[in-house]
């Protein structure tokens, strides 16, 4: 991804992921398990020009998004057979945080939950699982709140904040061909404008 650097003797010997859509992602998963995990390296910065069309926009994040979910159902269950296999809890907990679905269909799939569940519980049934589910929502717009106000609030204003539920409406044909078995099936180079000066610019943590 953005700000991957890889020592040469371990990039001699490691298996290229190919046309895969999330392939950093993969090549990151597979290098973890071969013995070479990610180290983060928070004094690493660096910036990444965003397209600016919407037709761009849609590739781009069609590629990402439905990459990271077919990287979650093909490769989560054979994190767990190496961390079981090596005896590794990293390859565990990295097993867990790839089963966190991107975080606009976290959203799109914890609304009507956590509705389901609340009108259950106006039909009898038992108010636990709305709670836990209206804590769960209270958890992730507290981690949004203090990510911004820790990193983000000197270049993005609040108010930008505003703009999240038109982003994740923008999302959702990614999502409904995905699981309407429309799914891409081919790398797709994202179209980038000649005056790349003029595009916004997407700053990131390099990963070594």
């Amino acid at each position: 991804g953005t700000g991957m650097a890889l020592p040469w003797s371990v990039l001699q010997k490691a298996s290229f992921v190919g046309t895969h859509l999330a392939e950093d992602m993969q090549f990151g998963i597979e290098l973890a398990i071969d013995g070479h995990p990610t180290a983060f390296c928070p004094e690493v910065g660096v910036r990444s020009k965003l397209p600016r069309q919407h037709s761009a926009f849609m590739t781009q994040r069609t590629r990402w998004e439905q990459g990271h979910l077919q990287t979650i159902f093909s490769q989560v269950p054979c994190l767990v057979k190496a961390a079981i296999r090596q005896r590794r809890l990293d390859l565990l907990c990295l097993a867990l945080d790839l089963t966190v679905p991107p975080f606009s269909l976290l959203i799109v799939t914890w609304l009507p939950a956590t509705s389901a569940a609340f009108i259950a519980w106006l039909l009898g049934a038992a108010l636990l699982p709305a709670l836990v589910l209206e804590l769960a929502g209270l958890f992730a717009a507290v981690s949004i709140a203090a990510a911004w106000f820790v990193h983000c609030r000197r270049e993005i204003p609040l108010r930008a904040l505003a703009g999240v539920p038109a982003y994740i409406v923008r999302k959702l044909p990614i999502y409904l061909s995905f699981f309407l078995s429309r799914r891409q099936k081919e790398w797709v180079r994202t179209d980038r404008e000649p005056a790349a000066d003029a595009l916004p610019s997407e700053k990131v943590s390099g990963t070594i």
